[in-house]
């Protein structure tokens, strides 16, 4: 890797040497305003050049070898000087970066790695979590916890990731109740009765106050237009598919869930079976689903990750 030209400069004052041998020349006055521990460095009385190796020479300048690599390197020194963000592509090389930011005291530095490793937490997310509990970021952490809502427990609990073995077994006790919590919270939103119950009016054919030639359950309760405890005849391809979506549901607690083209064909294929349902039933099972999927966000984001630094 070649250091951009910004440190490449024919008037700096010292050079910095990555582990793998890439010279950066910079400015000590830069490096001094952007890191306390570089303006210690720097405070040091340097060897007349008769005293060193040459290899510690380059050009008439100083040479400070450091233990960061040169892409490590690379990207520190972005957050020194007025150019733009580094762009790395792995969790380990952002943590390059971290561990080279707090070992050199630059905040900007450590806050761009922060911030960077949370958008790892999509792809993966219980990497992400057992990171951000090793350091006590408590923002991160709860980014990454709702990510794994994304799989099972039992894929969360038999993964490989490496950085598990650096988090204590509370740290993982606590992701999981996290997940069956989210579990609980959303179990109700696939009820068929809670369904009738918190609506407005007969969301026909799913249910009605009607009966057709469908099969049905008769669900007898109040609505918020409805008083008294009237009976809804809650058809049965409907009250099926619920089910399956509360399956789910209870597996993986999140939007991917409620996409279930097998369970909707199936109900389809018995609604069609009625003259009042079939053909209305496709349109109004993909609504019911979607405002189920509506949902589910906001009974998620009741339920806290319980972190502990």
């Amino acid at each position: 890797m070649v250091p951009s030209p910004f440190f490449d400069d024919s008037s700096a004052d010292i050079v910095l040497r990555s582990s793998n041998g890439t010279d950066f020349r910079v400015y000590k006055s830069i490096l001094s305003k952007a890191s306390p521990v570089f303006e210690g460095m720097f405070t040091l009385p340097l060897p007349p050049p008769s005293a060193v190796p040459p290899e510690e020479y380059s050009n008439g300048l100083h040479v400070v070898s450091l233990t960061e690599t040169t892409e490590a390197l690379d990207a520190l020194l972005r957050f020194c000087y007025p150019v733009r963000e580094p762009t790395l592509s792995s969790i380990e090389k952002t943590l390059e970066v971290f561990h080279a930011a707090r070992k050199y005291d630059i905040d900007e530095g450590i806050m761009w790695a922060r911030e960077k490793l949370a958008t790892f937490a999509a792809k993966e997310p219980i990497r992400v979590y057992a990171i951000a509990c090793r350091y006590g970021w408590e923002r991160e952490a709860k980014i990454a916890a709702k990510e794994t809502l994304g799989m099972s427990l039992d894929t969360l609990l038999c993964s490989t990731s490496k950085e598990l073995g650096e988090i204590t077994a509370f740290d993982l006790q606590r992701l999981c109740m996290y997940h069956i919590a989210c579990r609980k919270a959303v179990a109700h939103l696939t009820s068929p009765r809670f369904i009738i119950e918190s609506s407005w009016r007969p969301w026909e054919p799913l249910w009605s106050r009607e009966t057709c030639s469908c099969s049905h359950t008769v669900i007898k309760t109040k609505t918020h237009v409805e008083s008294d405890v009237l009976p809804y005849y809650a058809k049965s391809w409907w009250c099926e598919y619920m089910e399956e979506l509360r399956k789910a549901l209870d597996m993986v607690p999140s939007k991917a869930s409620t996409n279930l083209p097998r369970a909707l064909t199936m109900a389809v294929v018995k609604a069609s079976a009625c003259p009042t349902c079939a053909s209305d039933a496709l349109e109004t099972l993909m609504g019911c689903t979607e405002s189920l999927s509506g949902k589910l966000d906001a009974e998620i984001n009741k339920v806290e990750l319980k972190f502990v630094q």
